[in-house]
Protein backbone atom coordinates (compact mmCIF):
# COMPACT_ATOMS: atom_id res chain seq x y z
CA UNK A 1 0.00 0.00 0.00
CA UNK A 2 1.15 3.52 -0.82
CA UNK A 3 -0.72 6.42 0.82
CA UNK A 4 0.08 9.86 -0.59
CA UNK A 5 -3.28 11.38 0.22
CA UNK A 6 -4.07 14.71 1.82
CA UNK A 7 -1.05 16.58 0.52
CA UNK A 8 -0.56 19.25 -2.13
CA UNK A 9 0.93 17.07 -4.83
CA UNK A 10 0.56 18.20 -8.44
CA UNK A 11 2.52 15.14 -9.56
CA UNK A 12 3.72 11.89 -8.04
CA UNK A 13 7.24 11.34 -6.71
CA UNK A 14 9.78 9.79 -9.05
CA UNK A 15 10.01 6.03 -8.78
CA UNK A 16 6.34 5.28 -8.09
CA UNK A 17 6.11 3.64 -11.51
CA UNK A 18 8.62 1.01 -10.40
CA UNK A 19 6.31 -0.38 -7.71
CA UNK A 20 4.98 -3.06 -10.04
CA UNK A 21 3.63 -5.25 -7.21
CA UNK A 22 1.68 -2.41 -5.56
CA UNK A 23 -1.97 -3.30 -4.95
CA UNK A 24 -3.34 -0.23 -3.17
CA UNK A 25 -2.65 3.37 -4.21
CA UNK A 26 -4.24 6.29 -2.38
CA UNK A 27 -3.62 9.71 -3.94
CA UNK A 28 -6.78 11.50 -2.88
CA UNK A 29 -7.02 15.12 -1.76
CA UNK A 30 -4.11 16.52 -3.73
CA UNK A 31 -3.79 18.93 -6.64
CA UNK A 32 -3.64 16.45 -9.49
CA UNK A 33 -5.01 17.78 -12.78
CA UNK A 34 -4.71 14.39 -14.43
CA UNK A 35 -4.14 10.78 -13.47
CA UNK A 36 -0.33 10.61 -13.46
CA UNK A 37 1.30 8.50 -16.16
CA UNK A 38 3.35 6.81 -13.42
CA UNK A 39 0.22 4.88 -12.49
CA UNK A 40 0.06 3.17 -15.87
CA UNK A 41 2.67 0.44 -15.19
CA UNK A 42 1.04 -0.51 -11.88
CA UNK A 43 -0.89 -3.45 -13.30
CA UNK A 44 -1.25 -5.19 -9.92
CA UNK A 45 -3.42 -2.41 -8.48
CA UNK A 46 -6.72 -3.63 -7.06
CA UNK A 47 -7.63 -0.30 -5.41
CA UNK A 48 -7.07 3.18 -6.78
CA UNK A 49 -8.31 6.19 -4.85
CA UNK A 50 -7.86 9.53 -6.61
CA UNK A 51 -10.77 11.47 -5.14
CA UNK A 52 -10.81 15.17 -4.30
CA UNK A 53 -8.44 16.30 -7.02
CA UNK A 54 -8.92 18.32 -10.21
CA UNK A 55 -8.91 15.45 -12.71
CA UNK A 56 -10.98 16.43 -15.75
CA UNK A 57 -10.32 13.44 -17.99
CA UNK A 58 -9.22 9.83 -17.59
CA UNK A 59 -6.53 8.55 -19.95
CA UNK A 60 -7.39 5.72 -22.30
CA UNK A 61 -4.76 3.56 -20.61
CA UNK A 62 -6.98 3.24 -17.53
CA UNK A 63 -8.28 0.07 -19.19
CA UNK A 64 -4.84 -1.51 -18.84
CA UNK A 65 -5.21 -1.65 -15.03
CA UNK A 66 -7.30 -4.78 -15.38
CA UNK A 67 -6.75 -6.04 -11.83
CA UNK A 68 -8.71 -3.11 -10.39
CA UNK A 69 -11.58 -4.06 -8.11
CA UNK A 70 -12.36 -0.62 -6.71
CA UNK A 71 -11.93 2.72 -8.43
CA UNK A 72 -12.72 5.92 -6.54
CA UNK A 73 -12.77 9.17 -8.51
CA UNK A 74 -15.42 11.24 -6.79
CA UNK A 75 -15.13 15.00 -6.31
CA UNK A 76 -13.08 15.69 -9.41
CA UNK A 77 -14.12 17.51 -12.59
CA UNK A 78 -14.70 14.52 -14.87
CA UNK A 79 -17.17 15.02 -17.71
CA UNK A 80 -17.04 11.47 -19.07
CA UNK A 81 -15.16 8.18 -19.17
CA UNK A 82 -13.03 6.67 -21.95
CA UNK A 83 -14.42 3.65 -23.78
CA UNK A 84 -11.52 1.64 -22.39
CA UNK A 85 -13.20 1.63 -18.97
CA UNK A 86 -15.03 -1.47 -20.22
CA UNK A 87 -11.75 -3.41 -20.10
CA UNK A 88 -11.76 -3.40 -16.29
CA UNK A 89 -13.46 -6.79 -16.12
CA UNK A 90 -12.68 -7.31 -12.40
CA UNK A 91 -14.09 -3.95 -11.30
CA UNK A 92 -16.76 -4.23 -8.61
CA UNK A 93 -17.03 -0.64 -7.35
CA UNK A 94 -16.95 2.57 -9.37
CA UNK A 95 -17.39 5.78 -7.37
CA UNK A 96 -17.99 8.87 -9.51
CA UNK A 97 -20.24 11.13 -7.48
CA UNK A 98 -19.78 14.90 -7.46
CA UNK A 99 -18.17 15.26 -10.86
CA UNK A 100 -19.44 16.89 -14.05
CA UNK A 101 -20.34 13.70 -15.86
CA UNK A 102 -22.67 14.21 -18.82
CA UNK A 103 -22.35 10.86 -20.61
CA UNK A 104 -21.41 7.25 -19.99
CA UNK A 105 -19.75 5.09 -22.65
CA UNK A 106 -21.70 2.05 -23.82
CA UNK A 107 -18.70 -0.07 -22.86
CA UNK A 108 -19.59 0.35 -19.20
CA UNK A 109 -21.97 -2.52 -19.87
CA UNK A 110 -18.96 -4.80 -20.22
CA UNK A 111 -18.13 -4.48 -16.51
CA UNK A 112 -19.49 -7.90 -15.68
CA UNK A 113 -18.44 -7.81 -12.01
CA UNK A 114 -19.72 -4.29 -11.29
CA UNK A 115 -21.81 -4.23 -8.11
CA UNK A 116 -21.67 -0.60 -7.00
CA UNK A 117 -21.94 2.45 -9.24
CA UNK A 118 -22.32 5.88 -7.67
CA UNK A 119 -23.22 8.71 -10.06
CA UNK A 120 -24.87 11.09 -7.63
CA UNK A 121 -24.54 14.82 -8.23
CA UNK A 122 -23.57 14.62 -11.88
CA UNK A 123 -25.20 15.76 -15.12
CA UNK A 124 -25.89 12.43 -16.79
CA UNK A 125 -29.12 12.95 -18.73
CA UNK A 126 -29.47 9.50 -20.27
CA UNK A 127 -28.20 6.00 -19.59
CA UNK A 128 -26.87 4.16 -22.63
CA UNK A 129 -28.33 0.82 -23.69
CA UNK A 130 -26.29 -1.73 -21.84
CA UNK A 131 -26.45 -5.49 -22.28
CA UNK A 132 -25.31 -7.96 -19.68
CA UNK A 133 -22.40 -10.11 -20.86
CA UNK A 134 -23.20 -13.11 -23.05
CA UNK A 135 -24.25 -16.08 -20.98
CA UNK A 136 -25.14 -13.96 -17.94
CA UNK A 137 -27.84 -15.87 -16.05
CA UNK A 138 -28.55 -13.34 -13.30
CA UNK A 139 -32.36 -13.18 -12.92
CA UNK A 140 -34.29 -9.99 -13.71
CA UNK A 141 -31.18 -8.12 -14.72
CA UNK A 142 -30.66 -7.01 -18.28
CA UNK A 143 -27.73 -4.71 -17.58
CA UNK A 144 -25.32 -3.93 -14.77
CA UNK A 145 -27.13 -0.59 -14.33
CA UNK A 146 -30.83 -1.08 -14.91
CA UNK A 147 -32.97 -3.71 -13.14
CA UNK A 148 -35.55 -4.96 -15.64
CA UNK A 149 -38.42 -4.58 -13.17
CA UNK A 150 -37.70 -0.89 -12.77
CA UNK A 151 -37.85 -0.31 -16.49
CA UNK A 152 -41.15 -2.07 -17.00
CA UNK A 153 -42.88 -0.96 -13.82
CA UNK A 154 -41.82 2.65 -13.50
CA UNK A 155 -40.04 3.82 -16.61
CA UNK A 156 -37.55 6.68 -16.70
CA UNK A 157 -39.19 8.69 -13.90
CA UNK A 158 -38.02 6.12 -11.37
CA UNK A 159 -34.44 7.09 -12.01
CA UNK A 160 -34.94 10.67 -10.86
CA UNK A 161 -34.88 9.34 -7.30
CA UNK A 162 -33.22 5.98 -7.78
CA UNK A 163 -31.02 4.64 -5.03
CA UNK A 164 -31.63 0.91 -5.08
CA UNK A 165 -29.95 -1.84 -3.15
CA UNK A 166 -30.24 -5.24 -4.84
CA UNK A 167 -28.54 -8.53 -4.25
CA UNK A 168 -26.66 -7.83 -7.45
CA UNK A 169 -25.42 -4.48 -6.16
CA UNK A 170 -26.23 -0.83 -5.63
CA UNK A 171 -26.58 1.84 -8.29
CA UNK A 172 -26.87 5.38 -6.98
CA UNK A 173 -28.07 7.95 -9.48
CA UNK A 174 -29.82 10.42 -7.18
CA UNK A 175 -29.50 14.09 -8.14
CA UNK A 176 -27.85 13.17 -11.43
CA UNK A 177 -30.15 15.23 -13.70
CA UNK A 178 -31.21 11.98 -15.34
CA UNK A 179 -34.21 12.46 -17.61
CA UNK A 180 -34.22 9.37 -19.81
CA UNK A 181 -33.35 5.70 -19.81
CA UNK A 182 -32.60 3.64 -22.89
CA UNK A 183 -33.54 0.03 -22.09
CA UNK A 184 -31.51 -2.77 -23.56
CA UNK A 185 -33.20 -4.86 -26.21
CA UNK A 186 -34.06 -8.52 -25.59
CA UNK A 187 -31.91 -10.96 -27.50
CA UNK A 188 -32.70 -10.79 -31.18
CA UNK A 189 -34.74 -7.60 -30.88
CA UNK A 190 -33.53 -4.13 -31.92
CA UNK A 191 -33.38 -1.40 -29.28
CA UNK A 192 -36.22 0.54 -30.85
CA UNK A 193 -38.61 -2.34 -30.33
CA UNK A 194 -37.56 -2.67 -26.71
CA UNK A 195 -38.25 1.01 -26.10
CA UNK A 196 -41.72 0.68 -27.59
CA UNK A 197 -42.49 -2.35 -25.48
CA UNK A 198 -41.37 -0.60 -22.29
CA UNK A 199 -43.67 2.41 -22.76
Amino acid sequence: MLDLGHNRLASLPAGVERLRALEVLYISDNRLAELPAQVRPLRALTYLGATDNEIAELPAWIGELDALIELRLYRNTLTGLPASIGALRSLRELHLHDNRMVTLPATIGELAELRHLDLRNNRVAELPALLAPAGDQRPALRTPLVPLGVLTAGGPDVFLKLETEQETGSFKLRESALVAVTPAAPAGQPNGAAQTAAR
